[in-house]
């Protein structure tokens, strides 16, 4: 559940709270609450504030924003894994007169993990782990028919091991490049 405020055609902000629906609703709409997925452990509250600005043809806005999760390790009861997420994103736009549009996104997150919960399990290699994430895309319209976009990306991960010790990461840093 989200509120949401614009302010003078400039200033979004946005506040809520996200959590985990009932088991049975869960059952009942197909999804089996114990799979083994990591559930929310009570309401994640989710914070973002962005500016943004119209230029004639051009638009471009700036934000901030953060997401608070307590995860339960595989969906069971016991001690939750805690995640802030905070980051910063930026986009700029382009229209012109239709024919040609351009537009580049970038954003920037960090992920800060206390693994209380996964640790003890042998499901994390520390209690304390963090991953940084920076994004950039950028894309062009020609006449509102033909576009193409690239995006690459880096993903810094410190020590983080999945369910199995031989998937264990250690100051790893992955990057790409994903286009249509």
């Amino acid at each position: 559940m989200n509120a949401y405020a614009y302010w003078n055609s400039h200033v979004y902000a946005e506040v809520g709270f996200y959590w985990t629906p009932s088991r049975e609703f869960m059952r009942a709409t197909g999804v089996d609450p114990y799979e083994g997925g990591p559930l929310l452990s009570g309401l994640a509250p989710y914070v973002r504030v962005a500016y943004e600005r119209d230029f004639g043809e051009q638009n471009f806005e700036l934000g901030l924003f953060g997401l608070f999760p307590n995860l339960q390790p595989g969906g069971m009861a016991g001690t939750p894994d805690r995640y802030s997420d905070v980051g910063l994103d930026a986009s700029y736009q382009f229209i012109g007169d239709g024919d040609n549009t351009y537009a580049i996104n970038a954003i920037y997150t960090n992920e800060a993990q206390h693994l209380a919960g996964s640790q003890p399990m042998g499901a994390a290699a520390n209690v304390h782990d963090s991953l940084n994430e920076f994004r950039f895309d950028a894309s062009y319209c020609w006449r509102n028919m033909i576009g193409a976009t690239i995006q690459p990306f880096r993903t810094g991960v410190r020590a983080i091991r999945c369910f199995m010790p031989e998937a264990a990461l250690s100051a790893r840093t992955v990057k790409g490049t994903v286009s249509d």
